[in-house]
């Protein structure tokens, strides 16, 4: 990983706030990534394909072992809380919380006959929560790697990942599938395909786009998508009803012909949005594929154009850009017209994630990038933009 001057200040600061909060030096310091979703907007969940990357912001963590079952962190901005993982049983009143994260990983990990005990933490994060670039993936991903540093345990990526699935799922209380999670487990740009979930196909993409003179943009539009739970249940809820039309629990299942044959009868069964939100998934599937050899292949301009499509997709069949709940905040919408009028054909840009609020994603000539930036901050306001890049490293341990 690079270390610029700004990030060894980072640190040591972290590593003072440690020594003043629990009076002695922390044993390791452990960095999660962030991943941005490149193409494959919930595919996921319905065994999909996806392509992600981990990008270079971080969430941080200067920890120890204490020697008790207690879990004490003290993270930047947010209440220090203590929780007892002696018990590893689901607590309700946890739900939706950092607490129920550690408990879950906890024993999950207790349950695959790994070694667990209390530790202390201090956590800073680069990583917004809502901002679209899985800041709770990266915690879980932080929360497994600091079990490992601390108590000696060795776990793959894809352990690693599932793992912290399962704690959001079934303890944090939020439906998901597992990209996020694996995306920043893994580090690098990666083609995954989701036909066994608990086994996915994995393929590493050897490119950047910064060797066809783009770079990655993320622009926050100001409203997070923090509480946004039901609209994304909603998704998950149609396709799986469309599957469960054709006698199956997935639509990777679903013969697609065989799905516009009856789309009749799944119009009448499961709704208007639910079948549109499949012809989504069948499109957006094919593309993930098609993206990923355009990019090994180095046609940047194919990868881009699909990547487009994929944003045109989401917008009017997955309807992911903004909450029918709050149909007149449309930041998303916004920022996604604003994209267009900057970049006409150049570059490409898309709904960034879970969608329905939150961030937009943007790759942006380089030659563009000052005035993309500059106009999208008058907007959206000072900083609402991040240039990112591609992290290689997954969870990682850093020099004290």
């Amino acid at each position: 990983m690079e270390q610029n001057e700004r990030e060894t200040k980072r640190r040591r600061a972290l590593k003072e706030k440690y020594l003043s909060t629990f009076g002695k030096y922390p044993e390791a310091l452990i960095s999660s990534p962030g991943r941005s979703e490149i193409i494959g907007n919930h595919t996921d969940h319905q065994c999909g394909c996806v392509i992600t990357s981990a990008v270079n912001i971080d969430i941080l963590s200067a920890c120890g072992a204490r020697g008790d079952m207690t879990v004490c962190i003290h993270s930047e901005g947010f209440a220090p809380f203590s929780i007892d993982i002696s018990d590893t049983a689901p607590i309700i009143g946890e739900r939706g919380q950092t607490a129920a994260l550690v408990r879950g990983v906890a024993f999950r990990l207790s349950e695959a006959g790994h070694k667990i005990g209390g530790f202390n933490a201090a956590v800073v994060s680069d990583v917004a929560s809502g901002s679209g670039l899985s800041s709770s993936a990266a915690v879980e991903n932080l929360i497994v790697k600091i079990f490992c540093v601390l108590f000696g345990n060795e776990l793959s990526p894809l352990e690693a990942a599932l793992i912290s699935k399962a704690a959001e799922n079934d303890y944090f209380g939020k439906p998901c599938g597992l990209e996020d999670q694996l995306s920043s487990a893994l580090g690098g740009i990666n083609f995954i395909d989701f036909a066994d979930l608990n086994n996915p196909v994995i393929r590493p993409v050897n490119a950047d786009f910064a060797d066809f003179g783009h770079r990655l943009v993320i622009t926050h539009t100001g409203k997070s998508h923090h509480d946004l739970t039901d609209d994304y249940s909603k998704i998950t809820e149609e396709m799986g009803n469309v599957s469960r039309f054709f006698g199956v629990k997935y639509l990777r299942q679903v013969n697609e012909e065989t799905f516009f044959g009856k789309l009749s009868e799944v119009k009448r069964v499961c709704g208007e949005r639910a079948a549109l939100r499949a012809i989504h998934f069948f499109a957006e599937n094919k593309r993930s594929n098609s993206a990923a050899c355009a990019l090994e292949e180095g046609r940047f301009d194919e990868f881009l154009r699909l990547v487009r499509e994929s944003g045109q997709s989401s917008f009017m069949y997955l309807q992911n850009v903004y909450s029918p709940a709050d149909a007149e905040s449309q930041g998303l919408s916004l920022a996604l017209a604003l994209s267009g009028v900057i970049l006409g054909k150049a570059g490409a840009y898309r709904v960034h994630g879970g969608g329905f609020a939150g961030t937009i994603s943007a790759i942006v000539p380089e030659s563009l990038c000052g005035e993309y930036i500059g106009r999208m901050e008058g907007v959206f306001g000072v900083d609402s933009c991040k240039m990112l890049t591609v992290r290689r490293e997954g969870p990682v341990e850093l020099p004290l």
